[in-house]
């Protein structure tokens, strides 16, 4: 399997980690000061569509953690990301064959939708990447089997596992990207830390 965290992390394990890899893609990839909604409150407002693929052939007991534990991550947030920065979660259910036209109408639904989450299958990606490219959303660690569908891709933001534990590389960017999950196991010389900045740390 492509994403090689899959197979290698305890199962426990898999759904915090994916969790906290969204929390880091969204401060990672949206330029919060213009891209966000303002709500009728005066906070930002970033909107998540979650996909629940009905029809994949794997557990769906392991569909059901991922979900779960980036609830759980964003709950233990206040569903806030940074000052002012609220995320609302948009649940659709789809089959793989319907993933795109669910997108499309979720869109029709809430315009400012920025980010997609539960892409999973090559099928489910080939079918939901043309609405996601034409609407310039972002594809968070989208689950594929072949290689059919993966590489550089500016609305695909694949999360791998490296040769070091804490540490995932993204192919969202034609250049090295490392978001390092904790300071205490991470041996990175440079890591994107969640406050999005760029910082130096020794291994």
């Amino acid at each position: 399997m492509a994403v090689g965290w899959v197979a290698v992390w305890p199962r426990e394990q898999r759904a915090c980690a994916a969790a906290r890899c969204l929390i880091v893609a969204l401060l990672l990839l949206l330029d919060l000061s213009c891209v966000v909604a303002q709500s009728s409150g005066g906070d930002r407002v970033v909107k998540v569509l979650m996909l629940n693929v009905t029809d994949l052939s794997i557990d769906q007991k392991f569909v059901d953690s991922l979900e779960a534990g980036l609830e759980s991550a964003l709950w233990s947030r206040n569903f806030t990301v940074a000052d002012g920065v609220r995320v609302e979660i948009i649940r659709k259910t789809a089959t793989m064959q319907t993933s795109g036209v669910v997108i499309g109408k979720a869109l029709n639904e809430s315009s400012d939708i920025l980010l997609v989450a539960g892409v999973i299958g090559d099928t489910t990606v080939a079918n939901s990447l043309p609405v996601i490219m034409r609407h310039g959303l972002v594809s968070f660690a989208p689950f594929t089997s072949s290689s059919l569908v993966r590489g550089w891709n500016p609305n695909l933001y694949f999360c791998v596992l490296s040769l070091r534990p804490s540490c995932w590389h993204s192919s969202a960017t034609p250049w090295p990207i490392c978001v390092c999950v904790g300071w205490a196991s991470c041996t990175c010389r440079e890591a994107i830390l969640v406050t999005g900045s760029m910082r130096r740390h020794n291994a």
